[in-house]
């Protein structure tokens, strides 16, 4: 029976963007192993019969200790696992999972760029400091795989023009995000109640999703608009460096700017009462919020950048903006206003782009497809 370790920089990740892969995996007989700091989704993954370790790892941190130290955990337990397959994701994993893999093990490696991350997205000190560093490591590491596996086009065409990759080393491929659950995301009840739009944004609290856009452009159009409700939902991830404080997004809702719901476990019944869905993101992979929308009927307002442009036909199921373009964010809103009796037909071509291009089962198989050939 062949063992597979999945490896990432937290085990919310795994649980949510790659549980369906990983039960697939199982189901064909595979053992799976993750490696992940411990936080409360190592529970729903250990009910699954997924054998969880726990990865001691600073997501944000370059303090030389606590890195030799993560590197001296992975390599503990790929020696006591000994996997045959590696499947690595974010950074950090990345590049120091696949020097240990080379270092202590004959397995197959397949890494993941999920996104660019805030190293690449940024633009503070710290950001431009880091950046020609990182891709340093990855220009050494990831020519060690044995497949490169891409959600977007952009982020490719990047890592070959930035000389990270050749064309062909490694071996590379594209597969459209983790893909989305279409029998769990679908709308089950008709709104009938147009008497106010509501505008909800799902992310985690990052400044890079384009949140504080997001509040921007509804204090604009609250002002003409007053029929309008703008909803936030999502954890404040505060092991990311662009984490939004709690005590600003409290001073957003005391403002009634913004309704937060906070971390949900179950977005399906915020979706369903909400209008239309907004994500003016700086960048992504390939947007697991935006696919989970389109899947519940709702029109999209996003940015025309790589892992969102991917999911809009423009005023088909959507509207494309230009990425910290608060005006361009104001007025794609507008027209959601003023076209409510277009909102229905578009969310009904967003399940359709769905369901033919994101379905979660189309995307497994094809990257259980590679999994099974390297």
């Amino acid at each position: 029976m062949k063992k597979i370790l999945f490896v990432a920089n937290t085990s919310w990740y795994l649980f949510n963007f790659r549980l369906l892969l990983i039960k697939q995996l199982q189901g064909q007989g595979y053992t799976v192993f993750v490696l992940a700091p411990h936080d409360e989704y190592v529970q729903y993954l250990t009910k699954e019969r997924i054998i969880c370790h726990h990865l001691k790892i600073n997501r944000k941190g370059i303090n030389v200790l606590s890195n030799f130290l993560t590197l001296i955990s992975i390599y503990y337990y790929y020696h006591k696992i000994q996997p045959d397959i590696i499947i690595h994701f974010t950074i950090k994993p990345v590049i120091f999972g696949t020097l240990i893999a080379r270092i202590c093990t004959k397995t197959k490696v397949i890494n993941n760029v999920t996104g660019l991350g805030y190293v690449f997205i940024g633009t503070t000190f710290v950001h431009t400091f880091l950046r020609p560093f990182v891709k340093a490591m990855y220009r050494c590491v990831l020519r060690l795989s044995d497949l490169l596996i891409f959600q977007n086009k952009d982020d490719r065409s990047f890592f070959i023009k930035s000389k990270i990759i050749a064309d062909s080393n490694p071996p590379s491929v594209l597969i459209s995000g983790s893909g989305v659950d279409l029998d769990k995301f679908q709308k089950k009840n008709i709104r009938t109640d147009r008497l106010k739009v509501h505008f909800i944004l799902v992310a985690r609290m990052l400044y890079d999703k384009g949140i504080l856009e997001y509040v921007e452009a509804a204090k604009v159009v609250q002002k003409e608009y007053k029929n309008t409700v703008f909803h936030l939902l999502g954890d404040i991830d505060e092991g990311n460096p662009t984490a939004i404080p709690l005590n600003i997004i409290n001073e957003w809702v005391n403002q009634k700017i913004i309704i937060y719901h906070g971390m949900v476990d179950d977005v399906c019944p915020f979706l369903e009462n909400s209008d239309v869905f907004v994500l003016p993101s700086f960048r992504e992979g390939l947007s697991k919020s935006i696919i989970e929308a389109m899947a519940m009927e709702l029109p999209i307002i996003t940015t025309d950048v790589p892992g969102c442009r991917e999911t809009v036909i423009q005023y088909g199921n959507g509207l494309l903006i230009r990425s910290k373009n608060i005006p361009d964010l104001v007025n794609a809103m507008i027209y959601m206003i003023k076209n409510t009796d277009k909102l229905v037909l578009m969310g009904k071509l967003s399940r359709e782009i769905a369901k033919y291009k994101f379905n979660v089962e189309l995307i497994n198989n094809e990257y259980i497809q590679y999994v099974e050939t390297i």
